[in-house]
């Protein structure tokens, strides 16, 4: 099954409440993968608090001001497909913004292996900022999920500078002072050489920050290990792999025939 986008569930802006729920993602199912989004304001809500099991990517905040987007992700599990929602928890109410989205993914590698990058830029009404990946080449698509964030109360635009994809926008939302654009597009996976950038617009001088998210389809990874009988007998498989395992065995036997019957004269027929 190649690697795709299926939903997203959003909390809506918020400036004066602590904690910020997301519903459950459509149609979430066991081994799919939830990657969760907070955009926020103000330098204390970089530290907010993701629901259980999930493990963050990256943080990006700009410089002057502190707003920024934190990332993470979770394989669901039962658990995850029979809850309602999910809470983050400890947002300043300052007056400042803060946004939380989940999205859910099928198709994708389990362990990780993202590739990302984040940045920011201010003061500027038509940036580019670079915050370009390399992903690892697996053999297929990889999904791209490109995340911008800015002070400017307007509408976001979104490019690559680099073998530019189609870009769906999933996501383009205003709160009392502040916008979030979350997009994504799935594309071949690049060569060391095909690094990427963004770029976004808008009609004031504002501050920026964008995080690109390089998601990878399943892999496998092939190792091969020489091993004694010893070390084959307490191996143990640390973590979702495959080991195959071969040994050369000598089936070559001797064959004695005795040909003068009378005696104990015997004939090695095989030498």
């Amino acid at each position: 099954m190649a690697i795709a986008y299926q939903s997203i569930k959003t909390s809506g802006w918020s400036t004066t409440i602590t904690d910020q729920t997301v519903d459950k993602p459509i149609d979430l199912a066991v081994g799919d993968l939830m990657i969760a989004i907070v955009y926020w304001r103000v330098q204390s809500d970089m530290f907010a608090n993701f629901p259980a099991g999930f493990t963050k990517i990256r943080y990006n905040a700009d410089s002057e001001t502190g707003g920024g987007i934190t990332t993470a992700y979770k394989v669901a599990t039962s658990t995850d497909v029979s809850a309602t929602n999910y809470t983050f928890g400890g947002f300043s109410t300052n007056g400042y913004d803060h946004f939380c989205s989940i999205i859910r993914i099928t198709g994708s590698s389990l362990g990780g292996g993202f590739t990302s990058n984040g940045n920011f830029i201010v003061n500027a009404s038509s940036p580019s900022i670079d915050c370009g990946v390399t992903p690892t080449n697996y053999g297929s698509s990889t999904l791209l999920l490109l995340l911008i964030g800015t002070d400017a109360n307007d509408t976001i635009n979104q490019a690559i500078a680099t073998s530019n994809p189609s870009w769906t926008e999933i996501q383009d939302s205003k709160g009392s002072s502040n916008s979030l654009s979350i997009c994504w597009s799935s594309r071949p996976e690049f060569t060391v050489t095909g690094n990427v950038s963004c770029s976004s617009t808008a009609g004031t001088n504002k501050d920026w920050v964008a995080q690109l998210i390089s998601i990878p389809p399943p892999y496998v990874i092939t190792d091969t290990i020489s091993m004694s009988d010893d070390e084959k007998s307490n191996t143990t498989i640390l973590r979702s792999e495959t080991i195959t395992m071969s040994e050369s065995v000598d089936t070559s036997y001797n064959i004695w025939t005795n040909e003068t019957k009378p005696t104990d004269t015997w004939v090695n027929e095989t030498k």
